[in-house]
């Protein structure tokens, strides 16, 4: 059984449509996620989809996997330490968004 998504959709539109997806078909496991990977960047896209994220495994009773890459092999030293930090405190507003979602 497939679910209509329309691109427009919010996270939490998309989660209840996929419950009740499940519950139609015979019931499945609320849950269909253990584990949501999502690469973040700094930026408003980057974090939606951390937002987005979130969301989904909240709706599935799932964790989350924050990820943020700095290519190292570009610019200084100074320069790579800065978005290693940003990095990091991007990791960790996931990490917070999380736990206020339970």
């Amino acid at each position: 059984m497939s679910t209509d998504i329309n691109a427009t959709d919010s996270p939490s539109e998309i989660a209840t449509a996929s419950r009740e997806a499940d519950s139609a078909a015979g019931g499945s496991p609320p849950g269909r996620f253990e584990r949501v990977l999502v690469v973040t960047t700094d930026d408003p896209a980057g974090r939606a989809a951390a937002s987005t994220a979130v969301d989904l495994a909240a709706a599935h009773g799932a964790t989350v996997d924050a990820l943020y890459v700095v290519d190292t092999t570009e610019g200084w030293d100074m320069v790579v330490e800065r978005r290693e930090r940003a990095g990091e405190a991007l990791v960790e507003s996931v990490e917070a968004a999380g736990a206020s979602v339970g």
